[in-house]
């Protein structure tokens, strides 16, 4: 098969680059890679309403972590009351662990989950053990705070290595972006796997949508023995366009949806930081 000479250049993404090769060729197109997930913060035991005083690490605020790890904000929403924001549910919160384990007692046993953390965030600072104990006396609040923190504890874990599929399904931003451009009933997430990062997955995706090329046909082509360069797996499968062209279309298309990406999320970490500062005052 005839191979097209292209040099697009590095396209310069936050983070790991990516170079598909073939025949001495080689077509970049990075992504952020692994940045942006935060490393989870230490789970705390919470302090039961007996027994010993839990020490409680705070090294950032449980808003702020959460902001930063949009995989674990995903896991979580579906513990949220409908009017509220996962940003402004762990506003006030010392540590994520400490949220985590509040949003899933208020889900466990039905306690309004503004009720516990009224209790946990208040002046009185008291413990999801003492929360639980007021709100519903006959229950076993140690076992209770035990369930919860275990929860929380697999929360974190699940999230705190996340795949490229899950990393781009929780980015809202990128996800958003990207959904529109894939067949009906082709979940972002779905679509994404087997890719080696970001950039690479935007480029195909836009590359399958402005071509009308199957994208499980480009994936093929780029993932395949041959490991071929976006270029050359567009003259592949439709050798009558400019396919150095529409691969510097699709990067830059690329580009832009990992840099509104990265824009959002930097705001949404710089706001729920703003938020701590503010609660600590």
């Amino acid at each position: 098969m005839r191979v097209v000479s292209i040099s697009l250049g590095v396209v310069a993404f936050a983070g790991l680059l990516t170079t598909s090769a073939n025949a001495g060729q080689s077509v970049s197109v990075g992504a952020r890679g692994a940045a942006g997930v935060t490393a989870p913060a230490p789970h705390p035991t919470e302090k039961p309403r007996t027994g010993p005083t839990t020490t409680v690490q705070t090294n950032a605020g449980a808003s702020a972590r959460i902001a930063a790890n949009p995989a674990l904000s995903m896991r979580l929403q579906p513990l949220l009351p409908s009017d509220l924001t996962l940003q402004a549910a762990a506003q006030g919160f010392r540590t994520q662990g400490q949220f985590i384990a509040a949003l899933h007692a208020a889900n466990n046993l039905n306690i309004p989950f503004a009720d516990l953390k009224a209790d946990m965030t208040g002046e009185t600072h008291e413990s999801l053990g003492a929360s639980i104990h007021k709100r519903k006396a006959t229950l076993d609040a140690d076992a209770e705070v035990k369930k919860a923190e275990t929860q929380a504890a697999a929360d974190v874990k699940a999230t705190a290595n996340p795949t490229l599929s899950q990393r781009i399904a929780a980015d809202a931003t990128l996800a958003a972006r990207l959904q529109p451009l894939l067949p009906a009933g082709l979940t972002v997430e779905a679509a994404a796997q087997g890719f080696r990062n970001e950039g690479q997955f935007c480029a195909a995706v836009h590359i399958s949508k402005n071509l009308g090329i199957s994208l499980a046909d480009l994936k093929a082509q780029l993932m395949g023995e041959a490991h071929d360069n976006l270029g050359q797996a567009i003259h592949n499968l439709k050798s009558e366009v400019d396919a150095r062209a529409e691969a510097a279309r699709a990067e830059s298309e690329a580009k832009a949806d990992v840099e509104a990406s990265a824009k959002a999320r930097s705001k949404a970490e710089a706001d729920a930081k703003a938020d701590a500062t503010a609660t600590k005052g």
